[in-house]
């Protein structure tokens, strides 16, 4: 199912406060977190809601009393992930400079948009995709798109349990969708995620969880924990750039970086610390925005 997965052709852009700048590019890694504590609380929730009564449609339209138990089941067996497993996430935009998002996650206007080139995030650990914003005037487009990943039950029902290639592909498909369904008041971000799904415990040690570039396999790791407004909050960092032989080089990764419209730093101090972190080919520019 990977014409679920968006791969971006230009710039992205991911907005932070003045000390997740200087961590960042210190660190040449971005934190992906829980995203159950987003800051919108409808995230997996609506996107669960929304999966469960499209199915529920679809089997009572389209398929036989039988064929409609095996796609409650597969919706029983996502359900249960969800429950022993956590997607880890952080937000990109192609927008680099507009007056919501400073609000929103740029620090109040004293942040900065880090504007990274498209393979500096493709080649980052985990999957990428394009939110769908919702409402009731999106639910046919819903429709078919969920019908379509879950065909297979339509035409071998419960045989095709048998087939985990087949199964794992559907229960990815529809994970996805979970994760990627925002309400229509949030359109405004034009948001592209990068999101890493994970156990709460270790599976075999013999399976891995997903595969580098290189082709290695990548095992089970343990979650980090953060506090935000006094809540711990489970969080994954992966280093972002381009990747080359067992390693993700960052000197590049960086294309633009916008300045708040409240910065503390000059263009000449966030210059060195770009410097400093061992960055180049870049550019910095100063945010066009303008509030109290």
């Amino acid at each position: 199912m990977a014409y679920l997965e968006h791969i971006p052709l230009k710039p992205l852009y991911h907005y932070t406060t003045e000390a997740g700048f200087s961590g960042i590019l210190k660190s040449r890694e971005i934190w992906l977190s829980d995203l159950q504590l987003s800051n919108d609380p409808r995230d997996i929730q609506l996107g669960l809601e929304t999966l469960k009564s499209l199915t529920r449609e679809i089997g009572e339209k389209e398929y036989s009393p039988e064929n409609a138990k095996v796609l409650d089941l597969l919706i029983s067996k996502m359900i249960s992930y969800f429950r022993s497993s956590r997607c880890y996430t952080t937000c990109f935009t192609p927008h680099p400079d507009d007056l919501n998002m400073w609000r929103e996650y740029g620090g109040n206007g004293q942040g900065y948009s880090l504007g990274f080139r498209s393979r500096a995030i493709t080649d980052m650990h985990g999957r990428i995709y394009k939110v769908r914003y919702v409402d009731d005037n999106s639910r046919s487009d819903l429709y078919n798109l969920v019908s379509e990943i879950v065909k297979p039950i339509e035409i071998y029902g419960e045989a095709v349990f048998k087939d985990v290639k087949t199964e794992v592909e559907m229960a990815t498909a529809l994970i996805s969708i979970v994760n990627s369904l925002k309400h229509v008041t949030w359109q405004y971000e034009n948001e592209v995620r990068l999101t890493f799904a994970s156990g709460e415990a270790a599976s075999s040690p013999k399976i891995p969880t997903s595969i580098l570039p290189n082709g290695k396999e990548k095992h089970w790791i343990p979650h980090k924990i953060r506090q935000v407004n006094g809540v711990n909050v489970k969080y994954h960092s992966f280093p972002f750039g381009k990747f080359v032989k067992d390693t993700n080089d960052h000197r590049e990764a960086i294309f633009e970086v916008v300045v708040g419209p409240k910065s503390k730093l000059s263009h000449s101090e966030v210059h060195q610390m770009l410097l400093d972190g061992g960055y180049s080919n870049f550019v910095i520019k100063k945010s066009v925005c303008a509030f109290r």
